[in-house]
């Protein structure tokens, strides 16, 4: 099963749902649900909820389409147990950009961690979380306004993944500008309780 955080428009679900569905034999299994705060145009073979991650009612909503017989699920930080039921999890959420740097800075590390929070608690064993992330910005929460700094954060970043991960890998897509901050952060085989 495959979630898509941030999904829209879709350009993530639909490749996913190309690969996934490819053949009849290696789809029976497969799931694949797409969530975002904005309503996106239907996807064949994709899930859609529109909702915010932060909140139970989405939750609730993920997993009636995927478990329907299932008691109602936790909101993110709970400290009932949430279900791990996702092979993969895609997040290319991204804040509301306002122009102020150290705000949308805030806000993208805001996401990252999200995002994480949500594979620790949501990935199967082994499990792929692959993420949005800007340079300089980090999941561990603790930003820095410097360029050195902000390298420096990025490395600690990465070293905090490798304890849930047993791979991680920092990847600049091509067709990113090269003056773009934006890349992704690749993390497979995971380990659900750390090392």
């Amino acid at each position: 099963m495959l979630l898509d955080l941030g999904a829209f428009p879709g350009g993530w679900s639909q490749v996913a749902a190309q690969i996934l569905f490819a053949d009849d034999a290696s789809s029976q299994n497969s799931r694949i649900v797409a969530v975002d705060i904005d309503d996106m145009e239907a996807i064949p073979n994709v899930h859609f909820v529109q909702g915010d991650v932060n909140d139970t009612a989405t939750w609730n909503k993920i997993y009636s389409l995927l478990a329907p017989n299932q008691a109602p699920e936790s909101a993110v930080g709970s400290t009932h147990e949430p279900k791990r039921m996702f092979d993969v999890i895609l997040s290319d959420m991204a804040p509301k950009f306002t122009g102020n740097k150290s705000i949308d800075k805030i806000r993208s590390q805001e996401l990252h961690e999200l995002s994480l929070r949500i594979a620790l608690n949501r990935l199967k064993p082994n499990g792929s979380l692959v993420f949005k992330a800007f340079q300089g910005t980090s999941v561990l929460g603790t930003g820095q306004s410097t360029a050195e700094k902000s390298s420096e954060n990025d490395k600690d970043a990465k070293q905090l993944l490798k304890r849930y991960f047993k791979q991680v890998h920092v990847f600049k897509p091509d067709a990113s500008r090269k003056t773009s901050a934006e890349m992704y952060v690749i993390g497979r085989k995971f380990l659900a309780n750390g090392k």
